[in-house]
């Protein structure tokens, strides 16, 4: 009967890796394979968690930084898929009945991209944003 904190999908959400990439060779939409992903993943600690009665809470994927290194198409993909990451997790955690803390909102601009407030590098959030976190649990308890 612990919280137990679930974060997956940051990585494959990048432009070299993941979704896109996987997407890309095999021809399938990056729309199916997310869902499939997503609702594999969540439905297997789901069924792991059955005879534990732990407190899952998954964390969605925060806004992405946008990379000057890669063309505007390629950052607008990025951004694409972590909107549908983030809907997809959002869905398969309430079909659940789970816990889902929501970082995005607090990282994203106007643009879809990351508004730098809670970034300390191109990928990784900074310890600030623990107390939002916080408060997000304390609702739903």
């Amino acid at each position: 009967k612990s919280q137990i904190f679930v974060s997956f999908g940051e990585i494959e959400c990048r432009a070299n890796d993941g979704f896109l990439h996987a997407s890309e060779r095999s021809r399938h939409s990056i729309e199916n394979i997310i869902v499939n992903t997503v609702k594999s993943y969540v439905k297997w600690f789901e069924e792991q968690n059955k005879y534990y009665n732990h407190t899952l809470y998954f964390f969605n994927v925060p806004a992405p930084v946008y990379n000057h290194n890669i063309d505007s198409n390629l950052n607008s993909n990025v951004a694409k898929a972590v909107s549908l990451f983030n809907t997809e997790l959002k869905n398969q955690v309430k079909i659940c009945g789970l816990g889902l803390l929501d970082v995005y909102k607090y990282t994203v601009d106007i643009n879809g991209f990351s508004n730098e407030l809670f970034h300390i590098d191109k990928y990784h959030l900074g310890n600030y944003l623990l107390p939002e976190i916080e408060k997000q649990i304390y609702t739903k308890n």
